[in-house]
């Protein structure tokens, strides 16, 4: 089976080493997040389920344990999210996206692979205004005959589908810009790079800015933020649309052996290292006042849910289980 590059990451264990971080000094997380909550996926039932959590209580919010859950995206309006529900973890060429209350109450499936003859999908987002939602989808690429991601934007049901990324590139988890508009983030090729894709290669991936025109529904306005030669993916931009974060992998054939957090300006300017220790760090989020970036961690052969300064250092688990993995955290708003 051909496995995504998220699949490969979760899948791969390394051994523990040591790890030093400077910068500011650690929150005390049980302050930082009293009355807030978090979303993530965990395993603490065996497969993959969606978890609610605050300082005070770890909530099971999907409970089809049949299936597993990752990737957790509120509704703009706190009372519902999606999910991707399959069963294989991160199986994205098996997977459907599922929409519940926050409760986990009023499961609605909201897209199949089969409804819409697409290989696989990955990385669901809402819009500011809860509209659209923005979301990875692998295909075939009619100017290249290749397999490709692709960047598609639905309505709020997942209907409606448009490919707004008609080039043969390949484009790799987008978000919308908090701030508002149809502005968004996203990790693709460089332009004109239009090679063929196999997930063993040794290839950059840059983080890009653009903008969505409904007129024609293309991305308009791009700009690229990033220039090396590593595969840089999860872009999350802040509430005020200045400052994205991402991830920055060293070498994708060794994805766990290091996998560092950065953050830049949305013009491209000011490169900053937050994290660079010799662990697997993935999937930034920034927090609602943009001063913490959380994120899931590999350590010990499992993942948990850290939080860094948006200026670097101050790492420290949000979660204190190491008895199980959590990944793909995100702060209800």
């Amino acid at each position: 089976m051909r496995l995504s590059f998220t699949h490969i990451v979760l899948s791969l264990a390394i051994a523990a080493g040591s790890f030093s971080c400077s910068g500011e000094d650690p929150i005390d997380v049980n302050s930082y997040f009293q009355g807030k909550n978090l979303l993530f996926c965990g395993d603490r039932e065996g497969k993959f389920q969606i978890f609610r959590w605050t300082p005070d209580s770890l909530k099971l919010v999907t409970t089809d344990l049949e299936y597993h859950h990752w990737l957790p995206e509120p509704h703009p309006d706190g009372k519902k999210f999606i999910c991707f529900k399959g069963p294989i973890m991160n199986g994205f060429n098996t997977s459907e996206l599922w929409r519940y209350n926050l409760d986990g109450s009023k499961a609605e499936r909201l897209v199949s692979l089969q409804e819409n003859n697409w290989l696989s999908m990955h990385h669901a987002k809402y819009s500011p205004d809860g509209r659209w939602i923005i979301l990875n989808v692998e295909m075939l690429d009619d100017e290249t005959g290749e397999n490709r991601w692709k960047i598609f934007v639905c309505d709020s049901l997942g209907k409606n589908p448009r490919n707004v990324s008609e080039d043969g590139r390949m484009y790799y988890e987008p978000s919308f810009n908090p701030g508002g508009g149809l502005e968004i983030v996203y990790a693709a090729w460089p332009q004109g790079e239009t090679q063929p894709f196999t997930y063993n290669a040794r290839w950059s991936l840059e983080v890009h800015t653009g903008k969505i025109d409904t007129s024609n529904w293309t991305i308009v306005d791009e700009t690229r933020l990033t220039d090396d030669d590593y595969w840089n993916a999860g872009p999350t931009i802040t509430s005020n649309g200045q400052r994205i974060a991402f991830t920055e992998v060293e070498d994708q054939l060794y994805p766990n052996q290091s996998a560092n957090l950065f953050s830049v300006w949305n013009n491209g300017e000011e490169l900053t290292e937050l994290l660079r220790d010799g662990r697997a760090n993935y999937y930034p989020r920034w927090t609602s006042d943009d001063q913490q970036l959380l994120f899931h961690r590999l350590e010990y052969q499992r993942y948990g849910i850290y939080t860094v300064s948006s200026t670097g250092g101050g790492l420290v688990r949000v979660v204190p289980d190491e008895d199980n993995s959590y990944l793909y955290p995100v702060m209800v708003p």
